[in-house]
């Protein structure tokens, strides 16, 4: 029989952690008395400029300048971000998706040799993949956690080689707010060099939207194991002990009809917020306006410029900021329809070809709206009366109005509630 110890511990857990037990056994026997495993190697971090464990896999980037607009878990390695000491958060894929891994590597298993000698059993690594997604219309989000180990016996001993069983639960900070975030994964056990195992787990944060709206939730992981058989304990102590994977994992922000009024959801507020009109868009003459506008103002405020090594940050520092104060976007809308009277006429009458500056004879552009870029609902919109920081534009009515539902639509998709920087891409 063999005894296990207990391997060092890191200290310091956030207010709000997602909690994962960590457990290691032997593949038979008892447990005696334990005894102080003493100092072990410190595990090494991975940097973000060094490769993956067994992997050279870049991460994923978007090809087209723009966050992705998946709501799916990561799946491949390559689309997990290594931890970076920088900590820069290039964790987030967009605002549904946040993909990171860490690992543990050439850590000391100090064990009781069958003499009852304290030996260097071996060395393990543990690779941590952690994801967290799922649509931001819902007030929950799924967690999924991937595990891989590796364990290289000392030729010297002879003493078999620990199954890692895991037993994984989630707790969240605020817990008479957010109780319903407690959750427990079931448990599974890991071999030595065998794939992945994926846990998974569906966390819903439900709280009294009356007393706090937003809310902000701040997760982190926490592995706690044992190498002596036993369950781990909720916290360490004992033959408990526990390592924070550098997960660098971003806030969650939750709200509930700030975005749009009868909707909720849950979304990573650090990644941008990106406005997306593509050429196959059923609203052309909107985004051939907002084009012209960024080439003819430069500096104009909103144009989307994706940060160099991240997913989903934007390079920008000038933003367009979302108001939902319906007195400043009438304003905005005033001013902007005066403009477009004074540089363009009254508006048309609803024939065919009748918007001023749209001169394409084989359409029937129908009646006219005045289109202003900023969009009216923003603090950027017309109303700050500064002609050379924002633009108008005669267009069809049914294309402005297929732009003003989709702006609803994204505000609503991406829980840009007021006060939020977002931003507008035309690739």
């Amino acid at each position: 029989m063999y005894r296990r110890f207990s391997l060092h511990a890191m200290q310091g857990a956030p207010l709000c952690t997602l909690l994962i037990a960590f457990l290691l056994t032997s593949c038979g026997g008892g447990v005696g008395d334990t005894k102080p495993a003493g100092p072990i190697k410190p595990f090494q971090r991975l940097n973000a400029t060094l490769k993956r464990a067994n992997s050279t896999t870049a991460v994923t980037v978007p090809t087209d300048g723009v966050p992705s607009e998946s709501d799916e878990p990561c799946n491949d390695q390559g689309d997990f971000f290594v931890t970076s000491t920088e900590g820069t958060p290039a964790n987030l894929v967009n605002r549904h998706v946040l993909c990171v891994q860490d690992a543990r590597t050439d850590q000391d298993v100090m064990l009781l040799d069958k003499d009852g000698a304290l030996v260097s059993a071996g060395k393990m690594n543990i690779e941590v993949l952690w994801s967290m997604s799922g649509p931001s219309n819902i007030l929950s989000k799924l967690g999924t956690l991937k595990l891989r180990y590796t364990y290289t016996p000392n030729p010297d001993v002879d003493i078999p080689v620990p199954t890692l069983r895991v037993v994984a639960k989630t707790v969240c900070n605020q817990a008479t707010l957010l109780a319903s975030c407690v959750q427990t994964l079931p448990a599974a056990s890991l071999s030595s060099g065998a794939d992945w195992t994926t846990l998974t787990v569906q966390i819903p944060f439900d709280w009294d939207s009356s007393r706090i709206n937003p809310i902000v939730v701040d997760t982190k992981v926490k592995l706690l194991y044992t190498v002596d058989g036993s369950v781990p304990a909720n916290e360490e102590g004992g033959s408990t002990s526990s390592y924070f994977p550098d997960l660098l994992t971003s806030p969650l922000r939750c709200d509930v009809n700030l975005a749009k009024g009868a909707t909720k959801g849950c979304v990573f507020a650090d990644a941008a917020a990106v406005f997306v009109i593509r050429s196959s868009d059923n609203m052309p003459r909107s985004r051939e306006h907002i084009i012209d506008a960024f080439a003819a103002l430069p500096g104009l405020s909103g144009q989307f410029e994706l940060l160099a090594g991240t997913r989903a940050l934007a390079a920008g520092q000038f933003p367009l900021t979302r108001t939902r104060d319906t007195s400043e976007i009438n304003r905005n809308r005033r001013t902007s329809n005066a403009r477009c009277k004074r540089d363009f006429g009254p508006a048309p009458a609803s024939v065919p070809d009748a918007c001023p500056i749209v001169v394409d004879p084989d359409l029937d552009e129908g009646p006219c709206d005045c289109d202003e870029f900023p969009f009216a609902s923003s603090h950027e919109g017309a109303d700050q009366k500064l002609e050379t920081r924002y633009s108008v534009r005669r267009i069809p009515q049914s294309d402005n109005r297929s732009a003003g539902g989709s702006l609803g639509e994204f505000y609503r998709k991406q829980r840009v509630i007021k006060e939020d920087p977002f931003w507008v891409a035309v690739p």
